[in-house]
């Protein structure tokens, strides 16, 4: 309803779907690096505690992966924080949903945000630091749990990844209709070719 919702305009709409969907696809990928070091730690049998790892030519522990772990997810916090644009943010937990006019009858359609943050990808919300420290990826067990959220967080990301670049298209639609009902709305001349007559010419206008 209004009373929980915000309302802007389908260009608005579009930029700020835009900024979000560039956001999604680095917090995506952020996910996807975090989940493959996390498998290499969990699947070496040389890695223990403070045992060094080299992975794509770094050196890491299961320490280090939980302090990185740890900061990226800070760092996709802040990131989703910095997404608003015109007053709208499509990917944060505590977002509220945008009723976007389609028409200048009143159409409209309400997109929902695709939460993107720890909290909505399923680590937790942050510390007053803003430091996620629900991660832990040190113990066996740990390392195994992590392995898991991140594969789903992976999943979840992903998913709405692809909600963010199906709104974009619907938006897209609805802008390219009503752009069509303006066009005739200013009028349109259609011709028509009579059978064994001249060429017939009517102005159309529409009005409602």
């Amino acid at each position: 309803d209004s009373a929980s919702s915000i309302s802007i305009s389908v260009t608005d709409a579009r930029a700020a779907l835009s900024s979000a969907i560039a956001d999604a696809r680095a917090i995506v990928d952020a996910l996807a690096a975090l989940h493959t070091a996390t498998a290499e730690a969990r699947i070496s049998s040389l890695v223990g505690q403070n045992v060094q790892l080299a992975i794509g030519g770094t050196r890491i522990s299961r320490l280090n992966i939980q302090a990185e772990a740890r900061r990226a997810l800070a760092d996709i916090n802040a990131l989703v924080a910095a997404s608003t644009r015109n007053g709208v943010n499509f990917i944060a937990s505590d977002a509220r949903p945008v009723e976007v006019q389609t028409t200048r009858f009143g159409g409209f359609i309400t997109l929902a945000p695709q939460p993107l943050d720890s909290r909505g990808l399923g680590f937790g919300a942050p510390e007053l630091s803003g430091r996620v420290s629900g991660f832990k990826a040190v113990t066996n067990t740990e390392i195994e749990q992590a392995e898991r959220t991140l594969a789903r967080a992976r999943e979840l990301a992903s998913r709405r990844l692809q909600t963010l670049e199906g709104m974009e298209e619907r938006l897209a639609f609805s802008s390219a209709a009503a752009q069509a009902v303006r066009t005739l709305d200013q009028g349109t001349r259609f011709t028509f070719f009579a059978r064994g007559s001249a060429t017939l010419t009517v102005a159309y206008s529409a009005t409602m």
